[in-house]
C-alpha cells in the first residue's frame, strides 16, 4: 500500500479539522472513532509512519480540553459518547504510545464520582457523561494510557464483549467499535483473547469480513476505510 495516495484518499473525506467522516461533505459527531480506524489500517499496512502520526495527532489532541474529550473542535454534535473514547483511546495507543489517553484518564479518575467527561458543562456531573456507567469502555482506554488491568477489569472487558457478540448483524456500530477495540487489545490477555475468538466466530456467522460491515454502514463504496479494509484481516 503507498500510503501517500491512501492518504490522498482519505483526505477526500476529511472534515475541516482533519479528521475522517462518513463522506465527503460535512462532519459528524465520530469522527475520533472514524480517524482511529484509518490510523488502523496504515498501521496493519506497515504505512503508519511519523508523518501520518503527526497529521492526525495534532487535531486529535486539539479535542482534549478541560478535562474531557471534544468530539470535534467546535464542539458540534452534543454530548460526547462512547464511540468518542473508544476511537480516542485506540488513536493515542497508535500514535503516541498512550499519551493522550493516559492524559485522559487521569483526569477522568481525579473527579467525583470518577470518570465523568461533560464536554457541554466539563464540571457537572450528569448520567450520560459518565462512562464509568459502561466500564469495559474505561478498562479500554486504562489499557491504551499504558496501565495495568486487574483480573477483574480483563474478565469484565471480555464479558461485556461476549454479550456484544449477540448483537444483531444491523448494528453495524456495535461490531465496528468491538472490531477496533479488539485489534488493539488481542494478543495481551489469555483471559480477553478467549472472549475475542468467542466474539470472531459470531463475527463470521453473520458478516464475509470488516469490510463489508463498513461498506454497509458508509453506503459508499468508495469511502477509503471499506477500499482498505482488507488489511484489517489479512494481518491478524
Amino acid at each position: 500500500m503507498n500510503y501517500k495516495d491512501v492518504l490522498k484518499e482519505f483526505d477526500r473525506y476529511r472534515d475541516r479539522f482533519g479528521l475522517v467522516q462518513p463522506n465527503v461533505s460535512g462532519s459528524s459527531g465520530n469522527g475520533n472513532l472514524y480517524t482511529a480506524e484509518a490510523l488502523l489500517i496504515f498501521k496493519q499496512a506497515d504505512s503508519l509512519v511519523p508523518f501520518i502520526k503527526e497529521i492526525f495527532k495534532s487535531v486529535l489532541k486539539a479535542n482534549l480540553r478541560e478535562g474531557t474529550l471534544m468530539r470535534n473542535l467546535d464542539n458540534e454534535f452534543g454530548q460526547n459518547s462512547v464511540d468518542d473514547f473508544i476511537g480516542f483511546s485506540a488513536a493515542s495507543f497508535l500514535i503516541d504510545n498512550g499519551d493522550m489517553a493516559e492524559s485522559l484518564y487521569d483526569r477522568g479518575k481525579k473527579r467525583f464520582p470518577s470518570h465523568y467527561y461533560n464536554n457541554i458543562n466539563p464540571n457537572k456531573f450528569t448520567l450520560k457523561s459518565w462512562i464509568l456507567r459502561q466500564y469495559n469502555i474505561i478498562c479500554f482506554l486504562k489499557f491504551c494510557a499504558k496501565k495495568k488491568l486487574s483480573i477483574f477489569e480483563q474478565l469484565y472487558w471480555s464479558i461485556a464483549l461476549i454479550f456484544n457478540s449477540f448483537s444483531k448483524p444491523e448494528d453495524t456500530n456495535s461490531w465496528i467499535k468491538n472490531h477496533l477495540m479488539i485489534s488493539i487489545l488481542e494478543g495481551n490477555f489469555s483471559i480477553c483473547d478467549l472472549a475475542i475468538r468467542f466474539w470472531r466466530w459470531k463475527f463470521k456467522k453473520n458478516y464475509l469480513g470488516i469490510s463489508y460491515v463498513y461498506k454497509i454502514y458508509f453506503q459508499d463504496d468508495e469511502h477509503p476505510l471499506v477500499k482498505y479494509s482488507h488489511y484489517l484481516e489479512a494481518k491478524r
